[in-house]
């Protein structure tokens, strides 16, 4: 038994730094290939990205230039982006409508998110008042 659960540990850390190593490549990679690292003072971590080829599916982001600073959003520009966490795997989001059920509330001066689609990356938690990204 105890040599089956060592066996089964050590093939875990083995696909777990196999995967790390691929996700790191890839993040580099994605780097040097002329994809933006920041908008404004927000920094784009990836799997998300501006530019086509420079992000996972889902992971898309907008960098809208006319405002000054430059501000980031979500997909094509509806929910704007105020800080993205890889580490405790969220979005913080601006936002004066929640989403839940297919049930739009206006909420006054609260960050939070609407317009996400059901079947993407993000979730609302109502844990932290925060988007989580899956």
């Amino acid at each position: 038994m105890r040599r089956g659960a060592a066996i089964g540990r050590a093939i875990s850390a083995a696909a777990l730094a196999a995967l790390l190593f691929g996700f790191a490549g890839a993040a580099a990679a994605t780097l040097t290939g002329g994809c933006s690292g920041s908008c404004g003072d927000i920094s784009i971590p990836y799997p998300f990205g501006v530019e086509t080829g420079c992000y996972q599916p889902g992971f898309n982001l907008t960098c809208n230039h006319s405002y000054s600073p430059p501000r980031l959003f979500l997909g094509d520009g509806m929910v704007q982006v105020l800080e993205i966490s890889i580490p405790n795997a969220t979005v913080r989001i601006s936002s004066r409508r929640i989403g839940f059920d297919d049930t739009i509330h206006e909420v006054p001066d609260v960050e939070w998110g609407a317009g996400l689609r059901d079947d993407g990356p993000y979730s609302l938690s109502e844990y932290t008042n925060s988007m989580v990204v899956l």
